[in-house]
């Protein structure tokens, strides 16, 4: 069998990282028994192999990334950020071999390593992309750019949605769902299992309308319904399409029920204040900035109670405000 047809074989049996819809209408090799030329063929071929080893590795890249970033962060494609062109060119694959390469593969991602090699793309190979074809290069660059936006779909997903939060107790076990591993290393920068943590991210409020900075919100938590954590729980801000922490005015990245200053109301409810400005008065204490732009949230609970693993509770829903409260 040859190797793109063995890689889509692959493919096929891998549950939810198996290549999908939109991966096939990308490649012309699998739309029908209509005769390619040869230049289409590699092109196919190149693009299953590419695409299967992006999501197979890219889990190990962004933790390369991450130490590198580490070793010498003013190294101009080794950048944390989301937008990072190397996530979505051909410098992808360097980096994933020097992942392969420094933290070795796991047993059952060998056969996807394997069959890359072919293109330069494994443990202990040089990536050359002058050794490769003009339709090869083309077929690995639509790869890229394929499991790329595949990974943030799949994290837009992932999960049953509940009043705007995407709602999982299944992170931490990944197996061989290569998809739902490389997912989490790209865009949540990993996950603890279940009994330890849970993570509930909202990349819309409560009526399905993306976040945006040009509005207000706020999180209502009820007397007596706090997230149900044993150890604590905690709202982070994110920015997109970075994916970073935002800067600003209060330093403040996260507010949790370890926020020095957070102010409850007299009936012991909580209310949260996401928004770009300042909300004026006491909401000040109980405010989580937000960038100008697009971001997304994530609500974490540290020792969930089993209201949480068992799927009972739901956080209440991020609502947008007609106005939000500034100073």
């Amino acid at each position: 069998m040859k190797p793109f047809t063995r890689c889509f074989a692959m493919a096929l049996t891998l549950g939810s990282a198996s290549i999908d819809s939109r991966a096939q209408a990308q490649s012309p090799a699998i739309q029908g028994p209509a005769m390619q030329s040869a230049e289409e063929l590699a092109e196919a071929e190149a693009f299953a192999l590419g695409y299967q080893a992006y999501i197979t590795g890219a889990v190990y890249a962004r933790s390369q990334i991450l130490m590198e970033y580490d070793i010498n962060p003013n190294a101009p494609l080794v950048q944390t950020q989301m937008d990072n062109p190397s996530w979505q060119n051909l410098d992808f694959y360097p980096l994933l071999n020097r992942a392969w390469t420094f933290g070795g593969v796991r047993e059952q991602d060998r056969e996807v390593a394997g069959l890359a090699s072919a293109l330069g793309i494994g443990p202990g190979l040089t990536f050359d992309p002058s050794k490769l074809s003009v339709a090869q290069q083309r077929g690995l660059e639509r790869a890229e750019k394929t499991g790329f936006e595949r990974t943030w779909q799949y994290a837009l997903s992932y999960g049953e949605r509940k009043n705007g939060w995407r709602v999982s107790t299944s992170l931490g076990y990944y197996g061989n769902d290569r998809l739902l591993a490389s997912t989490i290393g790209m865009r949540g920068y990993g996950a603890n299992k279940a009994v330890e943590a849970v993570y509930f991210p909202a990349y819309v409020d409560g009526s399905g309308q993306v976040f945006n900075g040009e509005h207000s919100y706020r999180i209502k938590f009820p007397a007596g319904q706090m997230p149900p954590a044993n150890a604590f729980w905690s709202v982070t801000m994110y920015s997109l399409p970075k994916n970073r922490l935002i800067a600003n005015p209060i330093n403040r990245y996260a507010i949790s029920d370890r926020t020095p200053g957070v102010k409850r109301e007299r009936d012991g409810s909580l209310t949260l204040y996401i928004q770009h400005e300042r909300p004026k008065g006491a909401a000040a204490k109980n405010w989580l900035p937000s960038p100008k732009g697009r971001f997304w949230v994530n609500l974490r609970m540290y020792g969930p109670k089993p209201e949480v693993l068992n799927g009972v509770y739901t956080p209440p829903p991020i609502e947008r405000v007609a106005q939000g409260l500034k100073e």
